[in-house]
């Protein structure tokens, strides 16, 4: 098996993107395009766009909330213990080398 390259997984990122964009597209064409068999009634609750859950999600209102972003203010008490810096390593170094050293020529 063969590791993928860097083109591979470009060329794999564009085509994922087109696709993604491809799809897009046809779902923003449905959405515009899409029609009801019959007009709305007067009553309004036959209509076939009171049960359409896309004219549903189009003609909804959002709720309106307030929204908050002033920041929240809170105080801790308490003491930062301060150490002095290590001056010392704490990289282990072994003093039995597994082989010896090379000869001299």
């Amino acid at each position: 098996m063969k590791p993928r390259s860097q083109y591979d997984r470009e060329r794999f990122r564009k085509r994922s993107a087109l696709l993604l964009a491809l799809v897009l597209a046809v779902f923003a064409i449905v959405q515009v395009a899409h029609a009801h068999d019959g007009l709305a009634s007067d009553d309004g609750s036959s209509s076939a766009a009171t049960h359409c859950s896309i004219c549903v999600a189009a003609h909804s209102v959002p709720l309106a909330t307030a929204v908050s972003f002033a920041p929240v203010l809170a105080f801790c008490f308490g003491s930062i213990a301060v150490s002095n810096p290590q001056s010392d390593s704490q990289l282990l170094t072994h003093f039995v080398f597994i082989r010896p050293p090379p000869h001299t020529l």
